[in-house]
């Protein structure tokens, strides 16, 4: 120690000093002192820590502990066996009071204890100790104190000085232990920036105590960083180098600031030396490592060829030049700055030390790349040694001779020469890893300082140990703030131990956690962060820190949560047909996605009313009292974004016609008292704080409202009314979707309806233009029946003998001929009644064919048209309504005459006055269609023009005259035939006629109908 620095600390320390110097010669105050300083240094509990302290004073003082115990009060000896450990003896029927003082107190002026309660106060400090005696009953009192003092005995001057000594020295030494966290954190954060160095990095106390030692002790000395702290300094170094290292360690303490130099031998776990080479820096005025920083390096390799330089410079005096190569080899390693420096002046260095330098040449290869010495020149006679770095061949150090020398050890070489490029391959290869996890450190430690990503390493125990830069600007607080604080003040999580928790067994079980995180800045605002945490473990598989990397993702999360609103509400939108489901579904996910406790949606009605039409949470009071709302009679809030009113100034106005509050009540206290009279308040009566209202619009027509609530004040941000406004425009275009469908459906019904009234006028129509051949078709037997009956009466009246057997022929033919017009009369009925209906059955075309021309034959002759026949026999049954297929002959019948009479009327002449109906059997148009049966109705009538033939399947579209037909009776046909599983197709040429060809699924061979689209 330097007597001068530390006189000003305290009146006691030219004592300890001169005790000090007095150690050397094993004086008892010496021992007395080293024990108190092992003590303040060791690992013994706080709780013991006084009480050894204690001890160690005592026996200095040679006062006897079972003296004190046998002369004290009653009242006083429990507390004295406790406090100096002695067992209490058990005495019948009395039991032992509780200790109600320490045996001995230490304290300042105020009164306030300091070792009793384990703490620790600065140097400087008045403190008070307490020492009784039982043979004087006085008690001796340090430090200045007005206390009342008790029982004990007042040493002599040299007890007494001894005591005050030996207090201050302990209090000052202790007194380190008030850095003890910060120096554990520092160490941490060290052990993980350099626990892979190649050199031994270590924090020595003021008493040369090892408060740190970095992990690559283990590597380089053997001996684990656990069972070197607490541990002298001293006791590792050499016994000859002792007193060296420790007044050079002295002179480091008197100059602070000031670096110093120096070699000295350290113990090896295995027993042996290493050299080392050490430079001592005091940072002890520095709080954040309060010691003196020693970095240490292994120069047990060089010591070697420095020896070995030594020996054979005395055994050897031609070697002399060899060994100071070498010795230059390996000084050019140390000293110079790059790799390609190194090479190049080892190349150069090695032959000189060689026993035929001039004959001698070096190359050094290193990953591919080669240095050689000038001049050089490849030869057979070759010595080499591999580079090894990180247990990985990256290149050689070779020496050749350009001729040949006798045979020696290794040819021409000498076993010397072979352990000197060994050790200079080693070398090279130990600087370049030293020079390798320099690098690899400092661009790790840029790195993770540069990194935008806020990075953290935590120790096993919960505090952080380092932050980055990006880290504490993320959460706002000040370079190094976080150091030593836990990381559960940066959680907004509801409960963070048990989130911690949840972590720590993920992180146990796959060593790494990565999710989204709840986070609190320094000044309280909230944000969510990706997290990333990694568990870093020992070689045992222990955690020993966990590296966390996470970034702010508030805004992405938002956007996200914003898009995957916006596609729910899209996929509704697009959904839903109806109206009602769909605000229902859309007031769902309004509830969801905001997080209040009431939201609706008000449409507006012709009347002026905007009632619910869809509401979730509120109650039936305010329901009953809200809907009936309308724009007409009331006054609020909704009828003025309705009415597009909203005040654009109102500071709660997010523009575009919304309005939102979170404090309503506080909107309300600041109206006039007529405003307030005239605003019905009912969200704020039924206590709803926060209050949005968007308007529901489309091309430039409000629709209605989305009206959102809750209880809470602030419970709507900014970012969330953006979103409602944006699921409102959606809506609105929604609703127009489902208005316009309603109206076209709407549309729709009315046009069947007037397609069904046409239709139906058609068929009467037909039965009109019918009338005429059924009238022919009764006529026939009716003529039969009349004049059987009359020839029988004229018979009666005349009296003529019939017969029995002439009289039951006459009445079997007008049986006969009546049932033939009843069948008539019936076939016309349920045609009027059938045709159209789903109901099919087997059916054999060529019947329908010969029944429908039945009804028209006589019509169609009495217009001087002719009807053919082309069928074809044993068709395969069609599944059809035999009804509908007859009123599809019968319209296409009645085109073809239309045709043959509109050319006869321009062409009577040449006009050809048939029409061709036919029957045969064909395959589909496509593969896989089967068997089909076609029927075909064939006139050689007018025709249709090129621009009108795609035409002719339009409902309502003809060429006829208004009297003539709705233009129905195509469209109709050809939907008939399609529900029937078939097709209606027409070929026509202007001028040369039209062919109508219907195409029906033949009946299966297996017996199976086809299938027919029902009605």
């Amino acid at each position: 120690m330097n007597r001068d620095a530390k006189s000003d600390v305290s009146p006691h320390l030219d004592f300890v000093l001169r005790v000090e110097e007095e150690a050397a010669d094993g004086r008892p105050t010496a021992v007395l002192f080293l024990n108190l300083c092992r003590l303040a240094c060791s690992d013994v509990r706080p709780e013991d820590v006084d009480r050894k302290f204690l001890k160690i004073l005592l026996d200095s003082l040679g006062i006897d502990r079972a003296a004190v115990l046998r002369h004290l009060p009653r009242e006083d000896s429990h507390a004295v066996q406790n406090s100096l450990g002695f067992p209490q003896p058990a005495r019948p029927g009395i039991e032992p009071p509780d200790p109600v003082e320490t045996f001995y107190y230490v304290g300042d002026e105020s009164g306030s204890g300091l070792l009793e309660d384990g703490l620790r106060r600065a140097v400087g400090a008045r403190y008070i100790l307490w020492v009784f005696d039982a043979r004087s009953g006085k008690s001796l009192l340090l430090g200045n104190s007005q206390r009342e003092t008790r029982r004990g005995f007042v040493l002599d001057e040299s007890s007494r000085e001894i005591a005050e000594a030996a207090l201050e020295l302990y209090l000052r030494v202790s007194g380190q232990r008030i850095t003890s966290f910060r120096q554990a954190a520092a160490a941490q954060r060290l052990d993980l920036l350099f626990h892979q160095t190649s050199d031994i990095i270590l924090v020595l106390d003021v008493d040369a105590t090892i408060a740190y030692v970095s992990q690559s002790a283990k590597r380089i000395l053997g001996h684990a960083p656990e069972d070197v702290v607490g541990r002298s300094a001293f006791d590792f170094v050499h016994p000859e180098d002792r007193l060296r290292f420790k007044a050079g360690f002295i002179r480091e303490i008197e100059s602070a600031g000031v670096s110093e130099q120096m070699e000295f031998r350290v113990g090896h776990a295995d027993g042996s030396w290493r050299h080392f080479e050490g430079v001592t820096n005091n940072l002890l005025e520095d709080p954040a490592v309060a010691g003196m920083v020693v970095n240490a390096r292994d120069i047990t390799g060089r010591k070697l060829l420095e020896e070995e330089r030594e020996n054979l410079i005395l055994s050897m005096g031609d070697r002399v030049k060899e060994l100071c190569c070498m010795y230059e080899v390996a000084s050019s390693i140390r000293g110079l700055s790059s790799q390609e420096e190194i090479f190049q002046t080892v190349a150069g260095l090695i032959p000189p030390g060689y026993q035929y330098p001039e004959i001698a040449r070096c190359r050094v290869v290193f990953d591919e790349k080669e240095y050689v010495s000038e001049p050089f020149e490849e030869t057979e006679w070759r010595q080499s040694s591999d580079v090894i770095v990180d247990e990985v061949r990256r290149g050689s150090v070779e020496v050749f001779y350009l001729e040949e020398r006798p045979e020696i050890d290794e040819g021409p070489f000498r076993k010397e020469e072979r352990d000197i490029i060994d050790g200079i391959a080693r070398t090279i290869g130990e600087a370049v890893e030293h020079r390798q996890a320099e690098k690899d450190r400092s661009e790790l430690q840029k790195t993770i300082e540069a990194s935008k990503e806020a990075i953290s390493i935590t120790s096993f125990g919960g505090t952080m140990i380092y932050t980055n830069p990006a880290m504490d600007d993320l959460f706002g607080y000040e370079r190094g703030e976080l150091i030593g604080k836990s990381p559960l003040i940066l959680s907004a999580a509801s409960d963070p131990m048990e989130r911690a928790k949840e972590m720590s067994k993920v992180l146990e079980k796959d060593g790494i956690w990565e999710g989204e995180y709840l986070n609190r800045r320094k000044d309280g605002t909230e944000f969510i962060g990706h997290v990333r945490v990694t568990a870093r473990k020992d070689e045992d598989g222990k955690v020993v820190s966990y590296l966390t990397a996470q970034r702010d993702v508030t805004e992405q999360v938002r956007t996200n949560r914003q898009l995957q609103f916006s596609a729910r509400l899209l996929e509704i939108a697009n959904r839903h047909t109806k109206m009602k489901s769909m605000l229902e579904d859309f007031v769902d996910q309004i509830l969801e996605f905001t997080g209040c406790s009431a939201a609706g949606v008000r449409m507006l009605d012709a009347d002026g009313n905007i009632p619910y039409e869809a509401q979730r949470g509120s109650s039936g009071k305010f329901y009953e009292l809200e809907n009936p709302l309308s724009v007409n009679a009331d006054r609020c809030m909704c009828v003025d974004v309705i009415n597009r009113a909203v005040d654009p100034e109102l500071a709660c106005c997010k523009g575009l016609g919304c309005f939102y509050t979170n404090c309503a009540a506080r909107l309300l206290e600041g109206m006039s008292e007529a405003d307030r009279s005239r605003v019905r308040s009912i969200c704020s009566n039924f206590g709803y704080e926060s209050v949005a209202l968007i308007p529901v619009c489309s091309r430039d027509k409000v629709h209605g409202l989305i009206h959102v609530a809750d209880e809470r004040t602030d419970a709507l941000s900014p970012d969330t009314v953006e979103a409602l406004h944006q699921a409102a425009l959606l809506l609105g275009e929604a609703v127009d979707r489902i208005l316009a469908q309603e109206a076209q459906d709407r549309a729709e019904r009315q046009l069947e309806e007037q397609r069904a009234l046409s239709i139906a006028s058609d068929r009467l129509r037909s039965l009109g233009e019918m009338a005429a051949g059924i009238a022919h078709e009764l006529n026939q037997p009716l003529v039969g029946v009349r004049g059987l009956a009359e020839h029988i009466m004229i018979g009666l009246d005349r009296g003529w003998k019939f017969p029995d057997e002439n009289i039951r022929e006459k009445v079997r033919l007008i049986v006969e001929q009546s049932e033939r017009m009843t069948h008539i009369i019936d076939h016309v009925r349920v045609f009027a009644k059938e045709a159209g209906q789903p109901q099919v059955d087997r059916v054999q075309v060529n019947d329908v064919i010969l029944s429908s021309a039945g009804l028209v034959n006589a019509q169609l002759r009495a217009r001087g048209v002719e009807l053919k026949f082309g069928l074809t026999e044993d068709l395969p049954f069609v599944m059809a309504n035999p009804f509908s297929l007859e009123e599809v002959i019968l319209n296409l019948i009645g085109n073809a005459r239309d045709a043959i009479e509109e050319r006869t009327n321009l062409d009577p002449v040449t006009t050809e006055s048939e029409i061709l109906l036919r029957t045969r059997e064909g395959n589909g148009s496509q593969d896989g269609e089967g068997r089909r049966v076609l029927i075909e109705v064939v006139d050689r009538g007018i025709g249709i023009s090129p621009e009108n033939l795609p035409k002719v399947f339009d409902p309502f579209f003809t060429t006829k005259g208004p009297d003539r037909g709705t233009g129905l009776g195509l469209a109709v046909s050809r939907s008939i035939i399609e529900e029937l599983g078939g097709t209606l197709e027409i070929r026509s040429e202007l001028d040369q006629g039209t062919t109508a060809t219907i195409s029906l699924k033949a009946e299966q061979l297996d017996g199976k109908a086809p299938e027919v689209k029902r009605g």
